[in-house]
């Protein structure tokens, strides 16, 4: 059985790209899309959904809220943990995520949270 895949979506380049390093040897196939729009244009055309979405806030040509908005009007469900370093933490209810990592990111916490929504 192959593993479920982890979609990020991150606009910091390096960021994008230790997560995705980070997911890959711990054995998560990954998918990193650089802003919303690029990901959202993903999930138009694929059917296939990920075990869990790790979601920026604060990028340009599409932030995650208008990414989540939009995201969920396609009638997908995949877990969303957004991944931020807003200064208040927000209701993860108001913005349809299943949990808040704040950055700088704790790499332990992060594993364990793929882990819960990948096992």
């Amino acid at each position: 059985m192959k593993p479920a895949r982890v979609v990020i979506i991150e606009d910091e380049p390096e960021i994008r790209e230790s997560l995705a390093e980070l997911l890959e040897y711990e054995g998560y196939p990954t998918l990193a899309f650089e802003n919303g729009l690029v990901g959202l244009r993903y999930f138009e055309e694929s059917t296939e959904d990920p075990c869990v979405i790790l979601l920026d806030l604060m990028m340009p040509v599409m932030n995650g809220w208008e990414f989540l908005t939009r995201f969920r009007a396609l009638g997908r469900a995949a877990p969303v943990v957004v991944v931020s370093a807003v200064s208040e933490t927000p209701e993860v209810g108001d913005i349809e995520a299943q949990a808040f990592l704040r950055k700088p990111i704790d790499f332990d916490v992060l594993l364990a949270t793929v882990q819960s929504f990948c096992a």
